[in-house]
């Protein structure tokens, strides 16, 4: 087998499985029916061809009309306790299109980013989950009392789900194809839409500003949307962090301060070396660790392994 293959069988097969629940998630382009499950991962419900619902998006529109979400909270903290952030290396749609960018990384004159640097900048999806779900209950709150009018045209379209203005999934796989097809097909002059462009309402440039920006960013940082913004991911990790499925490294058998192969080819950036003290130096306890399992792969030593327990 070629040596690249070697080094990066775990990708590519991680690659094809996300490439298959892709072709699931926007089923409807090959006539899947919605199916109306709910998916532990960043997913628009207002997507065009999608087939299921993300459960952060059911999350926050429950709030917004009054309703205690708790299936969404349900799968949520169902998925930490057993599967930790897997979903988000494996199934996440947004996820995939980042690992995708990642073969047009640059290989040289990227500094990596420091702990310090990395720890602080974790802090901002906290920061957007409680404001998104501080909106959402509010808006449900004043809708249950009668008096939503105000707040509610506050926000226009974006009423019933706070977090849209700033998820780059929901502007890539909801709101460009929806804008496209609307230029390419439903207008018969198909330039005429073009020249609208600038009497769009702030939100929506917020919205496609987020989006390139976070392209541009996960082109030089990997997968800096799921290390750093999305809030799912967040949940996922930090209840995962104490879930049934875990990562383990053997400290007899990694050299550790002598090869720190597993670091280099982790995604997320997730110090592997540095997890764990006492009693828990073998779990590899790490909030952003998606068990993508390309440090199993890279290790020489069979020093990692997957566990449940």
């Amino acid at each position: 087998m070629h040596p690249w293959l070697i080094r990066n069988k775990m990708r590519l097969f991680r690659s094809i499985i996300q490439l298959c629940v892709f072709l699931i998630v926007f089923g409807v382009l090959f006539d899947l029916a919605f199916a109306a499950i709910i998916v532990p991962f960043i997913q628009p419900t207002g997507a065009p061809y999608t087939t299921v619902a993300g459960a952060y998006d059911i999350l926050l529109t429950s709030l917004a009309f009054g309703i205690f979400p708790l299936l969404a909270i349900g799968i949520i903290l169902l998925t930490a306790v057993f599967l930790g952030r897997t979903p988000c290396a494996w199934a996440c749609p947004f996820g995939f299109v980042e690992d995708l960018l990642s073969y047009i990384r640059p290989k040289k004159h990227v500094k990596p980013i420091t702990r310090q640097n990395d720890n602080s900048l974790r802090q901002i999806r906290l920061y957007i989950l409680i404001a998104t779900i501080l909106i959402s209950t509010i808006i449900g709150i004043r809708r249950l009392q009668r008096s939503s009018t105000g707040i509610v045209g506050a926000f226009g379209p974006f009423a019933n789900n706070s977090f849209a203005p700033i998820d780059p999934a929901a502007t890539l796989f909801s709101f460009l194809p929806h804008f496209f097809a609307n230029i390419l097909f439903f207008l018969p002059p198909s330039y005429e839409k073009l020249y609208q462009l600038g009497g769009w309402p702030v939100l929506l440039w917020i919205r496609v500003a987020v989006l390139v920006i976070i392209v541009l960013v996960s082109v030089y940082v990997p997968r800096a949307w799921c290390r750093y913004f999305c809030p799912l991911g967040g949940i996922l990790g930090y209840c995962g962090k104490y879930g049934l499925l875990t990562l383990k490294r053997n400290p007899i058998r990694c050299p550790k301060g002598e090869c720190d192969d597993c670091m280099k080819v982790c995604p997320m950036g997730v110090r592997l070396l540095d997890t764990g003290a006492g009693e828990e130096l073998e779990k590899v306890r790490d909030d952003n660790c998606i068990l993508c399992l390309e440090c199993v792969n890279a290790c020489k030593h069979d020093a990692l392994s997957l566990s449940f327990i």
